[in-house]
């Protein structure tokens, strides 16, 4: 079998393809993740734990440990939305055919 060199075209597809792919996944996890560092840093302000430390509570939120209560929610419910690696390949391969991606050189 001859080698393939994989055009810039089809390089930049897959990548996009797969960014847009899991957007909806990431950015289920990133809200949690923003929502329980909001939560803490408004406990901090709060608590008036900000003030004598470099970066203040928006340092505190994120290195504090225990000090501060988490919302403690599991990211497993934005499971659904993470596509498997099945549906990124045949998707791709739809892309590709749809918009006349060239794979090789």
């Amino acid at each position: 079998m001859a080698e393939c060199e994989l055009t810039d075209e089809y390089k930049q597809a897959r990548t996009l393809y797969v960014r847009e792919a899991r957007q909806a996944y990431n950015e289920c996890v990133s809200s949690v993740t923003n929502a329980d560092y909001w939560y803490k840093y408004v406990q901090c302000i709060e608590a008036g734990d900000g003030k004598a430390v470099g970066g203040g509570c928006a340092h505190l939120a994120t290195t504090s440990g225990e000090k501060y209560q988490s919302l403690d929610i599991d990211t497993d419910f934005c499971t659904p939305l993470k596509p498997t690696v099945r549906f990124l390949k045949t998707g791709f391969e739809q892309y590709m055919q749809a918009y006349n991606v060239a794979m090789c050189k």
